[in-house]
């Protein structure tokens, strides 16, 4: 599980610190087709297969827990198929964030809601806005309250809607400026 101090640094755009934290940031977000998380032994069974070389789920429990740092390349190649990212995420910082930020796009769009709205506004932006798709992908992963606003939003004609921007502009002026009034 990704502690929280790696899920903060992850949320402000840092890397995650350490190969453990790397590591455990794949198996906590990228699952089996049916949801469910993979096992130690799951992707040492994979490393092994991949490589022709026998690797057990003490050793991989053992990256994961921080008591070994330095796996072959074997071993970060085989962990890399497994959950199918580039090697580089595990000793590039700025590849490894722009991975996790994808990733969390992903496990965001697993939500069946969260993929139509998701749709609903690439039909209706620009080509160029996709980045924004995306921004707005990764909130609604990080904050589900969101999605009734975003869909109250959507349903709204354009002059309703300008009026419901002005208000929640207004809105977070007042929590900026808090009026002194009183």
């Amino acid at each position: 599980m990704v502690d929280s101090d790696s899920a903060a640094k992850l949320k402000e755009g840092q890397a995650l610190p350490t190969l453990a934290d790397r590591i455990n940031y794949l198996f906590d977000r990228i699952r089996r087709e049916d949801g469910s998380p993979y096992s130690n032994v799951d992707v040492a069974k994979t490393i092994s297969a991949q490589s022709g070389r026998p690797t057990d789920r003490a050793h991989i429990s053992a990256l994961r827990s921080g008591d070994k740092v330095n796996p072959t390349r074997r071993v970060l190649q085989g962990l890399a198929t497994h959950f199918r990212v580039p090697a580089s995420f595990f000793f590039d910082d700025d590849k490894s964030t722009e991975i996790a930020e994808q990733i969390e796009v992903a496990v965001a769009l697993r939500d069946p809601r969260t993929r139509d709205l998701a749709l609903q506004l690439l039909r209706t932006t620009d080509p160029a806005d996709v980045a924004l798709v995306a921004s707005i992908v990764r909130a609604l992963g990080e904050r589900p309250e969101l999605r009734e606003a975003l869909e109250l939003l959507l349903s709204l004609e354009a002059a309703d809607a300008r009026l419901a921007v002005r208000v929640l502009q207004t809105v977070r002026q007042e929590r900026i400026e808090p009026s002194t009034a009183g």
